[in-house]
């Protein structure tokens, strides 16, 4: 079992019921069945809505590991 690590609030039911995750890149929630890549880091999994934001992970996890204690605003880009 991987532990999910994206945010307090990585898992939301949105107003459809439809499960999504935080993208830890640029902070967008992805419904389950659109997300575009995963990676692994330390033991916990990430997931992002683009082969972009994966690919600036993947250069520089530390960069984006544990981000939920950002605010939006200041989430590196």
């Amino acid at each position: 079992m991987v532990d999910l690590r994206t945010s307090q609030v990585a898992f939301a039911l949105d107003e459809e019921r439809a499960l999504a995750v935080v993208d830890p890149v640029c902070g967008r929630q992805v419904e389950l069945d659109r997300i575009a890549a995963q990676e692994e880091h330390e033991g916990w999994a990430y997931f992002f809505c683009s082969p972009a934001c994966h690919q600036k992970f993947t250069a520089n996890p530390a960069r984006f590991a544990g981000f939920g204690s950002l605010e939006k605003d200041e989430r590196p880009r």
